[in-house]
């Protein structure tokens, strides 16, 4: 179930099906999420964490500060808000930092997730991050009831395909990534051609050999032989008998 104070949690049907099986096999891959909310069990980057990825963590909100802090020692949390320009909120006094600023100093160049929760400012979040310097593989985009999808044209204009969506979710992928999977997809197919035409040349082999016995086996000379073939076969046996009782 979602909400509003909550990271996105998959059920196990879900995670089958979409994201999760996409992500589950990358042993120590790198996430960072922005305004994900509270992190509990069965959230999407929890289950991640759990199984040995790190990385940022970044929200305005006190409470979630805390909780990620607690649950999540080994990323790095960062309590501030994203926006394109570094300054100090006058709302909350929080800091506002650019996600490049962020990516610049604790992201690798090229990471696994970038997770845009229900309540960041996923225009600014965006804009904020210089794409041809740190590129997500996958990015997860988590809907508000009222989204507009006005900050999609900021994100495919990155060269980021939208691939699936579920409920309030929607997964992009960057092209390069999507190119990757075509190169995979096509070679699969050439080695299913492959095998396939392996198939039939055995099958043919077969049908070539099962012939030829059949051949051999309709054949008067090897039913006039028959009976040397068998005396051949079970003779020794026959005479062992024989020499047997004729010892006692």
């Amino acid at each position: 179930m979602k909400s509003v104070d909550t990271d996105f949690s998959y059920t196990s049907q879900d995670k089958e099906a979409s994201l999760w099986s996409f992500l589950r096999d990358i042993p120590h891959g790198f996430f960072l999420t922005v305004e994900t909310g509270y992190p509990l069990q069965g959230a999407v980057t929890q289950d991640l964490y759990e199984q040995g990825w790190s990385g940022i963590n970044i929200t305005a909100d006190a409470n979630g500060y805390e909780m990620v802090q607690a649950l999540r020692p080994d990323d790095r949390n960062i309590y501030a808000h994203v926006a394109e320009s570094e300054t100090i909120s006058p709302q909350n006094g929080v800091a506002v930092l650019s996600l490049e600023a962020i990516c610049r100093y604790y992201a690798p160049a090229v990471f696994e997730l970038l997770h845009l929760g229900e309540t960041a400012d996923k225009a600014a979040v965006i804009r904020s991050l210089q794409w041809q310097l740190h590129r997500p593989r996958v990015v997860l985009v988590q809907l508000d009831a009222v989204d507009s999808l006005a900050w999609e044209a900021l994100l495919t204009q990155h060269h980021y395909c939208f691939m699936q969506h579920f409920g309030r979710q929607r997964v992009y992928l960057a092209a390069e990534q999507l190119n990757v999977l075509m190169a995979d997809l096509v070679q699969c197919r050439r080695d299913a051609a492959t095998l396939a035409q392996q198939h039939e040349v055995l099958k043919g082999e077969q049908a070539r050999i099962l012939n030829e016995l059949q051949d051999v086996y309709s054949s008067k000379a090897w039913r006039i032989t028959l009976p040397l073939r068998l005396v051949r076969h079970y003779g020794k046996g026959l005479w062992r008998q024989l020499r047997n009782r004729l010892a006692t």
